[in-house]
């Protein structure tokens, strides 16, 4: 209830809340926003990683498959299906690593589209790249 001053008229405090929360509710809701797209950043690059981890896993099972670029990229695509594949770009390259090892590099790239692209750029490249020792043929 509100007080009301002797002579019948609303107290001067009538409204300031409401008139706070017109100010504030904005920023609330842009810092809600921006929340929920670095959470869906973090979301697509745990993905990303996780399917390039897959790839040069299967890729390092032994010499034919590091070699089987149609198998890795069935094996990243399979891992990332909440992605879109058209956008997915996906390499894999096999070489030697610093002790002469056979090691095969899976590098998956993908064109992220942030909600809020007024404040920060509207695409990011989230991207990783696994490598990984090939085995050897049993």
């Amino acid at each position: 209830m509100h007080r009301r001053l002797e002579t019948g008229v609303a107290s001067p405090r009538r409204g300031v809340a409401a008139s706070e929360l017109a100010l504030i509710l904005p920023l609330f809701v842009l810092l809600f926003v921006i929340a929920v797209d670095f959470g869906r950043v973090f979301y697509v690059e745990y993905i990303v990683i996780n399917a390039a981890r897959c790839g040069a896993m299967y890729g390092s099972t032994n010499p034919t498959c590091a070699q089987d670029t149609a198998g890795i990229q069935q094996k990243v695509q399979a891992e990332a299906k909440d992605l879109d594949p058209k956008l997915m770009q996906i390499t894999s390259v096999t070489g030697t690593d610093s002790a002469g090892n056979p090691c095969i590099d899976v590098t998956v790239n993908y064109p992220f589209k942030m909600v809020t692209n007024y404040l920060i750029s509207t695409n990011l490249n989230v991207a990783s790249r696994i490598r990984m020792r090939v085995g050897p043929v049993l």
